[in-house]
């Protein structure tokens, strides 16, 4: 059975977490330097083969926007396709 680590992160606004300049979806955009820095930072901390979870913690209005519905996938299909 795989352990889950969590990352937690707080922002004021889910936008943060990703490149504003990057042209596409926001559910396909890159990570924000920043936020993949961090991101991948913890992660190399945590053993190879264990899940890891990210939590981003935001103000209640900002959970409740289409980009909070959209972190899941965008998280996804970022480390699984990697940056453009």
């Amino acid at each position: 059975m795989d352990v889950e680590t969590a990352i937690e992160s707080r922002v004021e606004k889910i936008g943060q977490l990703f490149d504003t300049l990057d042209p596409f979806p926001f559910r396909e955009r890159d990570l924000d330097e920043h936020a993949e820095e961090y991101i991948v930072g913890w992660a190399r901390e945590f053993p190879r083969k264990q899940s890891i979870k990210i939590i981003v913690y935001a103000p209640k209005d900002e959970l409740r926007s289409e980009q909070a519905h959209q972190l899941g996938e965008g998280f996804a299909r970022y480390f699984t396709t990697g940056p453009r």
